[in-house]
């Protein structure tokens, strides 16, 4: 909620007995201003090398999250969301709407995702849920933090860093289109 929802919402509520004035502190900043202010602190995305590392020591649940984060762009909400009939693994496809808009994607799978997406399934001791990752979102931005810290990754990065991190890809690929570079 927004500082001006939660006084328009006093006010509409008579707990404050006249709208507050915003003046300038209040007003939004520029796009220009907040790109520049994002420029200042670098990219927040993995390096490839990271990645590798993450993926050495991960327990297979979070193994299947990460690639299908750097495969084809899921982020921890898509995770959490994903149902066993959006994934078919013996073609090694994805289809699967985005939660938001509905907006239908569809996916090629690298073996290696199929591989742990597999793997995590057989380690699972219930096959019959209505989800392939039983978690919230928060619980696996969470998980990826300790790891981070544990791994000693540096900088702002976080779950959705993996998720763009498919930008290590080679220019004109398309994360889950084309066949990922050797990395």
């Amino acid at each position: 909620m927004s500082i001006r929802s939660l006084f328009k919402y006093g006010y509409d509520a008579g707990l404050i007995p006249s709208p507050v004035r915003y003046g300038h502190a209040f007003a939004k900043p520029g796009r220009a201003l907040i790109r520049k202010e994002r420029a200042k602190h670098g990219p927040r995305l993995f390096t490839a090398e990271e990645i590798r590392r993450m993926l050495d020591v991960v327990v297979p649940e979070l193994r299947a999250m990460i690639l299908l984060g750097i495969n084809v762009g899921y982020g921890n909400t898509d995770c959490t969301r994903l149902e066993p009939r959006h994934l078919n693994l013996q073609i090694g496809w994805a289809d699967f709407p985005r939660p938001k808009t509905g907006i239908q994607r569809r996916a090629k799978l690298w073996p290696e995702t199929v591989q742990a997406i597999t793997a995590w399934q057989a380690e699972r001791s219930n096959n019959e849920v209505a989800r392939v990752f039983a978690r919230s979102p928060e619980g696996i931005v969470r998980d990826v933090a300790k790891l981070l810290h544990r791994l000693d990754i540096k900088g702002r990065k976080y779950w959705g860093s993996i998720r763009c991190g498919t930008r290590f890809l080679p220019s004109g690929k398309r994360p889950g289109i084309s066949q990922r570079s050797s990395w």
